[in-house]
């Protein structure tokens, strides 16, 4: 049985994200399996009908599906319940993982020992809001837990990829039912320092094949299209590209769909990445 499990969680519509978060993952769990559990959060049709490929085709365990956003915790929580295995590890679906991750994640987990939190450290002072809302945490103790060093900054692993004992978030309740996204990242390093718990960072292995969107996350120039058609014109005719019209009876997400579902996902991914043009 495998140690972790994937938890990715994808928003809106954007299937180039959610490809190019969950290849390298499939071509891993091809020649070693581990579960994947991924739940959906307001997606548009593209994205959904190329996740529901994929959980057709089997290269996905767990399809949650949310017409609204109830943002990432919720999400989470969600996801956790489906959960099997010692550890977890959760990605948003703007962070994604080199070809060697899988050799390298397993590297760390086994010469570890045991850990609660792993992942890109980082540290951000506390804001007074942040330190209400902190103190009203059901696992936070006092003050006096922190350190020298994180008696007025959070020390954590960053939100977007992390790993995280499974047993650990359930006894705390992690995420709790007033988080919604804000400063999660900031609460788990909080809560590993309140519980003594073992906060540690990924080997350099690891961090190299860990990779975390640093762009424009929702571009306002992107906008949803439910569906676009193509017509049976030539290659030539479409001077050397094939064209995109409106109108058409020919939907490509019903066809990227089938051809997801028939485990051709690049040719599936194809239609999706055209039907964005």
């Amino acid at each position: 049985m495998s140690k972790f499990s994937i938890l990715l969680c994808c928003f809106g519509d954007y299937p180039h994200f959610a490809q190019r978060a969950l290849v390298n993952i499939i071509a891993a769990r091809n020649s070693s399996p581990f579960p994947v559990h991924v739940g959906m959060n307001d997606c548009g049709m593209i994205t959904t009908n190329y996740l529901r490929g994929l959980y057709d085709a089997g290269s996905i365990d767990t399809l949650i599906e949310s017409r609204s956003n109830i943002n990432k915790d919720p999400m989470m929580r969600l996801l956790l319940d489906r959960t099997q295995t010692e550890y977890i590890v959760w990605l948003d679906d703007d962070s994604y993982f080199g070809p060697d991750w899988h050799k390298e994640l397993c590297r760390f987990i086994d010469s570890s020992g045991r850990f609660d939190v792993a992942g890109k450290l980082a540290t951000c002072a506390r804001t007074p809001a942040y330190e209400r809302f902190l103190t009203a945490r059901p696992w936070y103790v006092d003050s006096s837990r922190f350190s020298t060093d994180t008696k007025h900054v959070s020390r954590f692993a960053l939100g977007g990829l992390f790993v995280a004992r499974t047993a650990f978030l359930r006894e705390h309740n992690f995420p709790d039912k007033a988080m919604v996204k804000k400063h999660d990242d900031m609460l788990l390093g909080d809560l590993v320092e309140q519980q003594r718990g073992k906060l540690v960072p990924f080997s350099h292995e690891l961090r190299e094949q860990v990779f975390e969107d640093k762009g424009e996350r929702r571009g306002s120039g992107e906008q949803e299209k439910d569906f676009l058609t193509v017509s049976p014109i030539t290659v030539e005719e479409a001077g050397g590209q094939p064209r995109i019209r409106k109108g058409e009876h020919l939907q490509l997400q019903d066809e990227a769909y089938r051809l997801a579902a028939n485990g051709l996902l690049e040719e599936a991914l194809q239609r999706y990445l055209l039907a964005l043009q």
